[in-house]
């Protein structure tokens, strides 16, 4: 037992440290990026990120989810592997067709020039690549091989980072060579990661298909394929409004002030990597609903510490940056909540999905991103960047309560009101950095951060006890 314990500790640790040190690397991107290129510039590379990120969502259909669902239900692994992946690679070749038959036209629309297409051509040819990377890597999550999953990813960043400079170095300093660096980095570990998986025991020939397993995956997957594309939409919706309605100054500094969220995201794809396989597995074994809440619990009170943390250290965070960039530290509060209330989230939309109701997520999902695009018509034009993240803010918050109060429904009553008042504090830490700029608001931050340490302190002696702290510091006392 007490083996199986430590195994389970190594593996939380090595979930977390890898990609946080895989995300320390990569965020380096944006300040070296920063210091080639300006604000305007940046954001053209934001916004040919964010197109990638909508096609990748579109290719999966969900087959991602399907396959970590059905993965602890079939002995076989390699067998539903070659099932489940056969749609999304399709899809792929499709998509990558349609972007390089009309690479010329894209690129136009993307970067106000059809002569450089280069970018393009690269995004087409990489999509069959991300499709066997994403299930590759899920395949590795699945499995709890921690210290693997964690050592790809640092190679991934380290990979797009060196390539970055180089190219920045050796081409010209211009968003282009940004691209180019994401683009032949991510390339580049795709291969890794094929060549690492491939075993050669299972390839996909018509003898192996089986259509029983392709639609039981597509009637679970599909489903909750529109979830992640609404969601790409509605925190994507941001970026089209203020390119259509404000100026690529604002565009440069939000772009900038999204990437630097990716602190508090480096947390929660470290959360993702390992609760997936960890809550499929519980709910194969047949684990009580209380395990997921006490989760629910430490992940809200951890991410909310982080939250008021980050945002109160903003200034500093913003000094890495080139000082054309400092004035996004202003928007930064409010795009936190994006990668904060996704995460805790996670934690109880799980049980829609045990419930097998993906349909509500996708309900949830629409009626927010109407509310979205409402907002941004409304906002973005008079308030510019601010009013672009004030809406995304609304937006992830009105989600949040949707699906928390659809999990309670159709999952298990789990009590909520502490969850509520974190929420309630995070807002008002939020909105107070935004448009108060004198000390008086480090002693908002300061209240609200001991205010969550109390509230919650029973779930930070329960991430003791889990990770070891606890038993070590009786050990000492005696």
């Amino acid at each position: 037992m007490g083996n199986k314990g430590n195994n389970q500790r190594n593996n939380i640790l090595f979930f977390f440290l890898g990609p946080i040190m895989a995300s320390a690397i990569g965020f380096l991107n944006t300040p070296i990026i920063s210091y080639f290129i300006s604000p305007e510039e940046y954001s053209n590379v934001n916004y040919f990120q964010m197109m990638q990120s909508i096609i990748q969502a579109i290719i999966y259909l969900g087959f991602d989810q399907a396959y970590a669902r059905y993965f602890h239900d079939e002995k076989d692994k390699e067998y539903i592997l070659s099932n489940t992946i056969l749609v999304p690679i399709c899809v792929s070749l499709a998509c990558g067709s349609i972007i390089f038959i009309n690479a010329g036209s894209i690129s136009a629309k993307l970067y106000n020039s059809n002569e450089v297409i280069l970018p393009t051509l690269l995004l087409a040819l990489s999509l069959p690549l991300l499709v066997l990377e994403r299930f590759y890597l899920l395949r590795i999550r699945m499995q709890e091989r921690g210290l693997l999953y964690s050592s790809l990813n640092v190679v991934a960043k380290v990979l797009t980072t060196l390539l970055t400079i180089i190219i920045f170095i050796c081409y010209e300093k211009s968003f282009y060579s940004a691209m180019y660096g994401a683009l032949l980095g991510q390339n580049i570990f795709d291969v890794i990661v094929i060549l690492i998986n491939h075993t050669g025991k299972k390839k996909i020939r018509r003898g192996n298909i089986n259509f029983r397993i392709i639609k039981e995956m597509a009637s679970f997957g599909l489903p909750l394929a529109p979830n992640e594309l609404i969601a790409l939409f509605m925190n994507s919706a941001d970026r089209i409004c203020i390119k259509r309605f404000s100026t690529a100054l604002d565009l440069g500094l939000y772009g900038v002030a999204l990437r630097i969220t990716g602190l508090i995201a480096i947390i929660r794809g470290c959360f993702i990597s390992f609760w997936t396989p960890l809550s499929m597995r519980w709910y194969s074994e047949g684990k009580e609903n209380t395990a997921y809440f006490r989760i629910m619990e430490i992940v809200t009170a951890v991410l909310s510490v982080v939250c008021i943390l980050c945002i109160m250290f903003k200034s500093v965070i913003f000094l890495i940056l080139n000082s054309s960039y400092r004035e996004a530290q202003y928007i930064f509060p409010l795009l936190v909540f994006y990668p904060i209330l996704y995460t805790i989230a996670e934690t109880y939309i799980i049980g829609i999905i045990f419930a097998k109701k993906g349909q509500l997520i996708t309900f949830a999902s629409t009626l927010v991103l109407l509310i979205n695009l409402i907002l941004n018509i409304i906002l973005t034009p008079a308030l510019g960047a601010i009013g672009a993240a004030l809406t995304t803010a609304v937006s992830n918050v009105i989600y949040f309560l949707a699906t928390l109060f659809l999990a309670r429904w159709c999952w298990y009553k789990f009590p909520y009101k502490k969850i509520l008042i974190a929420l309630a504090i995070l807002i008002v830490v939020a909105v107070s950095n935004v448009f108060i700029k004198t000390w008086y608001v480090y002693v908002i931050d300061v209240i609200a951060l001991l205010f969550i340490l109390f509230i919650y302190k029973k779930s930070f002696l329960d991430l003791f006890n889990i990770v070891g702290i606890k038993p070590y510091l009786k050990h000492n006392r005696k």
